[in-house]
């Protein structure tokens, strides 16, 4: 008999290793074919999937906090919501003037003239003037020179009483003009027009606002019809921002690679935007102050999500940056418009039903593309030149597939070890419990890790660690079905025949002591991000030393797993 046992026990072992081996062997297949030919989309698809999420997730996370002061009030603020405007042209305030789109340059003119004497930083003029007629090339040409005057004059720290901005730059306004001071004025270009000429006059700046750029990605630099490079919107305005601001070093330019930039979106407005009424933004979610109120807004994001697909429309109507439609614009003072617009980006856009321009998020849907723009400008200003880009070294290409490769054999490993120890040891129902746990935790490290390397490190666009998990867990899916079943061991019913309430409030702490452990190994994956995001601290201080948690918590569960107690 015991002969007979013994060569069951053998065979059983060989089919578990053998099942265990092919299980690996496919999942390294499918990873390292999926990593480099992707014949059906999944990679590309479980890519997007986990940048949307990670992007969701960690946009309350986003900003390092500051505070933004206006008729002596502070309001706890974003240090890009702090420093960056848009200017909304909407339907209601078309009506309000009795006309139809497109604007007359002239009303243009009106605007710009009231942000430069706010002194505004830096304005960007997003929208495109159509020179359809003779007379329409000569009001545009007319509001180039004029906003060219408009610039010349704020160079200056006084400008003769005899000179007037109708001249458009027909007198020097001062003899010694300060190039880095004032406000300047960009008008947007397109691929086929970077520089929106109107008949033999130019504006006094332009930048591109046109891109072709994949989902989410936002070019520095773009190529016009010609194959010229001309700076997009987002890095010329923040170039002409920082060459104004104290906040700012110019001098460190050229550490900027330039690379594709994969936008991060923050989650609500500021303060002074859903705390005054006039900004219309009192029904928007205000953003949370403080660390713990960040992360359990961003657990809340995630279990709506999670429900919704990852498009939280309740926020949709609220972007992150500040913003100020032009109805109220008109209606505040002088010293008003000051406080809200000194040394400010600001960004004159359109948001009208019939004239659509709108730019995707992956945290607020659909919005209109200045916003766009804005957002771009909000992550050079939060991580200059450590901002998050889009494509990978050449070596990146090689390193994945022998990673994935790397990690698959050693979670076999850990996979194989835990069987044995179960055919071995005579383990005891919570024991195989605490050993899957375990391996959940350590699975969980391990993911933890490697997007902390890609995105906190290398600073690349989000690893695709949907498909990361899928797999792993495609080797071993007993730790995902561990929680639960510890959670519902650790309080087991009693008599349910005659107590029948005990099994429905066992089962209800089942599932608290579940989302407990949910929302534990949800942290453990989202604080460094949350720190980093932050910019509380030094980012490779935060980098390493939870690249070191992960690694010491990987190494104490694998020991445990291989050769400690199972209790």
């Amino acid at each position: 008999m015991a002969s007979t046992k013994s060569v069951t026990d053998r065979a059983e072992t060989r089919n578990q290793l053998i099942k265990l081996l092919l299980t690996t062997v496919l999942a390294i297949l499918l990873g390292v074919f999926e990593e480099l030919a992707d014949p059906f989309g999944l990679d590309t698809e479980s890519d997007r999937l986990s940048a949307n999420i990670y992007n969701s997730i960690t946009s309350p996370l986003y900003g390092g906090r500051t505070q933004l002061k206006l008729e002596g009030q502070s309001y706890s603020s974003r240090y890009g919501q702090s420093n960056i405007v848009v200017l909304l042209i909407d339907d209601a305030y078309m009506e309000s003037v009795g006309r139809s789109w497109p604007l007359e340059p002239r009303r243009y003119q009106r605007i710009l003239r009231k942000l430069s004497d706010a002194g505004a930083s830096t304005v960007f003029v997003d929208i495109f003037f159509a020179q359809n007629s003779t007379q329409r090339q000569q009001d545009v040409a007319r509001l180039y020179k004029g906003s060219a005057c408009l610039v010349a004059a704020s160079m200056c720290a006084a400008v003769d009483e005899d000179w007037s901005c109708s001249d458009y730059g027909s007198k020097q306004p001062c003899a010694n003009p300060m190039p880095d001071s004032g406000t300047e004025i960009f008008f947007a270009g397109t691929k086929q027009t970077p520089v929106p000429w109107a008949g033999d006059t130019a504006p006094p700046a332009s930048a591109m606002a046109q891109m072709l750029s994949a989902q989410n990605i936002y070019n520095l630099r773009e190529t016009d019809v010609n194959g010229v490079a001309v700076d997009t919107a987002g890095w010329a305005l923040y170039q002409s921002w920082c060459k104004r601001s104290a906040d700012c070093d110019a001098s460190r330019f050229s550490e900027f690679s330039l690379e594709p930039m994969y936008l991060h979106w923050g989650y609500a407005p500021n303060k002074m935007m859903t705390d005054i009424a006039d900004f219309g933004a009192g029904v928007c979610i205000p953003q949370s102050e403080w660390l713990i109120g960040r992360l359990w807004q961003s657990i809340t994001v995630f279990a709506w999500n999670f429900i919704r697909g990852f498009h939280d429309r309740r926020i949709a109507p609220c972007p992150y940056t500040s913003q100020i439609k032009l109805q109220l614009f008109n209606n505040l003072s002088a010293e008003e418009l000051r406080q809200l617009f000194n040394n400010k980006v600001v960004l004159l856009g359109a948001s009208l039903e019939n004239y659509p321009d709108y730019q995707w998020s992956p945290v607020h849907d659909f919005i209109p593309g200045v916003f766009w723009h804005a957002m771009a400008i909000d992550n050079l200003m939060e991580f200059g030149g450590g901002y998050m880009k889009d494509t990978q070294s050449e070596g990146g290409s090689y390193l994945e597939p022998v990673g994935i490769a790397i990690i698959f054999i050693l979670q076999a490993i850990l996979t194989w070890r835990i069987q044995r120890r179960e055919g071995l040891e005579s383990l005891s129902e919570m024991e195989k419990i605490h050993l899957d746990l375990l391996h959940g935790l350590l699975t969980i490290c391990v993911i933890s890790a490697v997007v902390l390397w890609i995105t906190g490190l290398n600073r690349w666009s989000p690893a695709n660690w949907i498909g990361f998990a899928m797999l792993m867990f495609l080797i071993d899916f007993k730790p995902v079905t561990a929680v639960p079943k510890y959670c519902w061991r650790i309080l087991p019913t009693a008599r349910m025949t005659r107590r029948p309430f005990i099994f429905a409030s066992n089962l209800a702490l089942a599932i608290v002591l579940t989302g407990i452990m949910l929302i534990g190994a949800f942290c453990i994956f989202i604080l460094p991000h949350a720190l980093l995001l932050g910019r509380s601290f030094n980012d490779g201080a935060i980098s390493y030393t939870f690249m070191a948690i992960y690694f010491a918590i990987i190494l104490l569960c694998g020991w445990k797993i291989c050769w400690g107690k199972a209790a």
